[in-house]
């Protein structure tokens, strides 16, 4: 099936292009994180049928979350996260995915990013992101 191909695809591309990051399948929920690293997870949101009937879209989302503080007791203006590096690593996904090869010979026909959200993390920090990627496939539903 070419949705788990593609998940698969940004999960491999994604595991190479920042081994730091802990990559998981799956969802993490809005309380999930860990003190001292980054983690990520992929996993599929919902799939459609295009009014043409000619193909599917199906919807990705890969979620990265970086270090949260662990105690928001002791929270100062100086332990404030800074944007930028959540930034930087949402274009590090981008770039990554970006190399998947799609189209001709491929099991989809595109992959493509339409949605970044930057959730707060549980104290509030921009540590987060969400994005959405769209993959068209051939419709298997007729």
């Amino acid at each position: 099936m070419s949705l788990a191909n593609a998940r698969l695809d940004i999960k491999t591309n994604l595991a190479t292009a920042l081994p730091a990051v802990y990559w998981y399948e799956g969802r993490l929920g809005p309380y999930m994180g860990h003190k001292t690293r980054t983690i990520g997870a992929i996993s599929t949101a919902h799939s459609a049928q295009a009014p043409s009937d000619q193909y599917i879209t199906h919807s990705i989302i890969v979620q990265v979350y970086g270090p949260v503080i662990a105690d928001p007791e002791n929270m100062t203006l100086a332990k404030l996260a800074n944007p930028n590096t959540i930034e930087n690593l949402v274009d590090s996904v981008l770039t990554a995915v970006k190399t998947i090869a799609v189209g001709a010979g491929s099991d989809y026909w595109f992959l493509r990013p339409v949605r970044i959200d930057y959730p707060s993390d549980p104290n509030g920090q921009q540590t987060r992101a969400e994005l959405e990627f769209s993959v068209y496939d051939n419709s298997t539903w007729l």
